[in-house]
């Protein structure tokens, strides 16, 4: 997918831990990386997703991650509607073959929201507070299960965190954020306040 070159100038990033255990990401959100989520995203370019699976493959991989279903973050319907793919499900189904695991894909849904792109990170925060319903028919199937939440980027971690309140009502053993990449800027915007999982 990439040559030599290319695959020489990603930054990839040391694994920190958080309140919500840890956030997998793998490299920074800018250059051929962000080319080839937008070209995803807004091209169809399906065929990104193999590359995108090698990177957090190996981000599993390098923190010996074990897990026992995938949920991929849900997408906003106007969005869904408008691509006809949920990008975090098709790379869901990618990562559970390769790790013979299952993907859930009906366990969160998202209410319709503004776009994040142009908000701060206190209206992000407001934007997406409670925008996130869980499916009560997939409490049997992840009740005491370790749940890999997938997403393709992270900037200010609110997304990850509402999924993570959310799935935590159904009693998970233990939810691991992972996405592709993360904005340059600090990722430690994910708040360490009990309160707000």
């Amino acid at each position: 997918m990439l040559c030599t070159n290319c695959w020489s100038k990603l930054q990839f990033e040391k694994q920190e831990n958080y309140y919500i255990e840890r956030v997998i990401t793998s490299v920074q959100y800018k250059g051929i990386v962000r080319k080839l989520i937008h070209q995803l995203k807004y091209q169809d370019k399906l065929i990104n997703l193999d590359f995108f699976t090698k990177l957090i493959i190996q981000a599993l991989e390098q923190q010996n991650i074990q897990f026992d279903y995938i949920i991929p973050v849900p997408l906003d319907p106007a969005k869904l509607m408008k691509r006809k793919y949920n990008h975090n499900s098709l790379l869901a189904k990618r990562l559970a073959k390769h790790y013979s695991k299952t993907v859930i894909h009906n366990a969160l849904y998202k209410k319709p929201t503004t776009s994040q792109t142009k908000l701060n990170l206190a209206e992000r925060k407001k934007n997406l507070k409670n925008s996130f319903i869980f499916n009560q028919k997939a409490k049997s199937l992840i009740k005491g299960k370790r749940i890999l939440l997938l997403d393709d980027i992270t900037t200010s971690g609110t997304t990850l965190l509402e999924c993570t309140k959310t799935l935590n009502t159904a009693e998970t053993a233990q939810i691991i954020p992972a996405v592709i990449a993360h904005t340059p800027r600090n990722i430690k915007t994910l708040t360490k306040d009990k309160k707000t999982l």
